[in-house]
Protein backbone atom coordinates (compact mmCIF):
# COMPACT_ATOMS: atom_id res chain seq x y z
CA UNK A 1 0.00 0.00 0.00
CA UNK A 2 1.61 3.50 -0.71
CA UNK A 3 2.37 5.83 2.21
CA UNK A 4 0.16 8.57 0.70
CA UNK A 5 -2.91 6.48 0.56
CA UNK A 6 -1.82 5.15 4.13
CA UNK A 7 -1.51 8.55 6.23
CA UNK A 8 -4.88 9.76 5.42
CA UNK A 9 -6.84 6.37 5.98
CA UNK A 10 -4.99 6.53 9.26
CA UNK A 11 -6.03 10.06 10.21
CA UNK A 12 -9.06 9.26 9.64
CA UNK A 13 -8.98 6.64 11.99
CA UNK A 14 -7.65 8.02 14.77
CA UNK A 15 -10.12 10.94 14.09
CA UNK A 16 -13.61 8.61 14.10
CA UNK A 17 -12.11 6.84 17.00
CA UNK A 18 -11.57 9.81 19.15
CA UNK A 19 -15.19 10.88 18.67
CA UNK A 20 -17.41 10.06 21.25
CA UNK A 21 -20.71 9.27 20.30
CA UNK A 22 -23.17 11.51 21.36
CA UNK A 23 -25.74 8.86 23.40
CA UNK A 24 -22.67 6.61 24.46
CA UNK A 25 -23.47 7.04 27.98
CA UNK A 26 -27.09 6.28 27.54
CA UNK A 27 -28.01 2.70 27.67
CA UNK A 28 -31.43 1.25 27.93
CA UNK A 29 -31.19 -2.17 29.01
CA UNK A 30 -32.99 -5.17 27.12
CA UNK A 31 -35.67 -6.64 29.25
CA UNK A 32 -35.18 -9.76 30.92
CA UNK A 33 -31.22 -8.92 30.87
CA UNK A 34 -31.00 -8.00 34.56
CA UNK A 35 -30.73 -10.36 37.31
CA UNK A 36 -33.00 -10.34 40.31
CA UNK A 37 -29.98 -9.11 42.85
CA UNK A 38 -29.48 -6.46 40.82
CA UNK A 39 -32.87 -4.90 40.03
CA UNK A 40 -33.33 -5.43 43.66
CA UNK A 41 -29.92 -3.09 44.45
CA UNK A 42 -30.96 -0.36 42.12
CA UNK A 43 -34.65 0.09 43.85
CA UNK A 44 -33.11 0.12 47.22
CA UNK A 45 -30.73 3.00 44.78
CA UNK A 46 -33.72 4.73 43.94
CA UNK A 47 -35.50 4.75 47.27
CA UNK A 48 -32.27 6.31 48.93
CA UNK A 49 -31.56 8.81 46.22
CA UNK A 50 -35.78 9.75 46.88
CA UNK A 51 -35.57 9.29 50.68
CA UNK A 52 -32.32 12.00 50.57
CA UNK A 53 -33.95 14.29 48.06
CA UNK A 54 -36.97 14.96 50.27
CA UNK A 55 -35.15 15.13 53.09
CA UNK A 56 -34.76 18.80 55.16
CA UNK A 57 -31.06 19.77 54.59
CA UNK A 58 -31.32 23.22 56.37
CA UNK A 59 -30.96 21.29 59.76
CA UNK A 60 -27.56 18.89 58.78
CA UNK A 61 -24.20 20.14 59.57
CA UNK A 62 -21.66 21.10 56.65
CA UNK A 63 -20.02 17.85 57.21
CA UNK A 64 -23.31 15.69 57.02
CA UNK A 65 -24.09 17.58 53.92
CA UNK A 66 -20.78 16.86 52.70
CA UNK A 67 -21.35 13.02 53.42
CA UNK A 68 -24.98 12.86 51.48
CA UNK A 69 -23.42 14.38 48.62
CA UNK A 70 -20.42 11.94 48.39
CA UNK A 71 -23.02 9.28 49.07
CA UNK A 72 -25.60 10.61 46.14
CA UNK A 73 -22.37 10.79 43.90
CA UNK A 74 -21.18 6.84 45.01
CA UNK A 75 -24.93 5.85 43.83
CA UNK A 76 -25.18 7.27 41.02
CA UNK A 77 -21.40 5.59 39.27
CA UNK A 78 -22.49 2.48 40.94
CA UNK A 79 -26.17 2.85 39.31
CA UNK A 80 -24.21 4.03 36.21
CA UNK A 81 -23.34 1.03 33.66
CA UNK A 82 -19.57 1.08 31.73
CA UNK A 83 -18.74 -0.12 28.48
CA UNK A 84 -16.95 0.14 25.76
CA UNK A 85 -18.25 2.24 22.47
CA UNK A 86 -17.34 2.28 19.32
CA UNK A 87 -18.79 5.12 16.75
CA UNK A 88 -20.41 3.63 13.80
CA UNK A 89 -18.19 5.31 11.31
CA UNK A 90 -15.45 3.78 13.42
CA UNK A 91 -16.63 0.55 13.13
CA UNK A 92 -16.87 0.42 9.24
CA UNK A 93 -13.02 2.11 9.00
CA UNK A 94 -12.12 -0.88 11.13
CA UNK A 95 -14.14 -3.25 8.76
CA UNK A 96 -12.57 -1.85 5.80
CA UNK A 97 -8.98 -1.33 6.69
CA UNK A 98 -9.29 -5.44 7.92
CA UNK A 99 -10.85 -6.26 4.51
CA UNK A 100 -7.84 -4.36 2.31
CA UNK A 101 -5.26 -5.56 4.81
CA UNK A 102 -6.41 -9.33 4.74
Amino acid sequence: MNVKRMVPVLLMVLSSLLVVPAFASVKTPLAGTESPAAMARSRQIEARIMEIKNMDKSQLTSQERRALRKELRHMREERRVTGIYISVGAAIIIILLLILLL
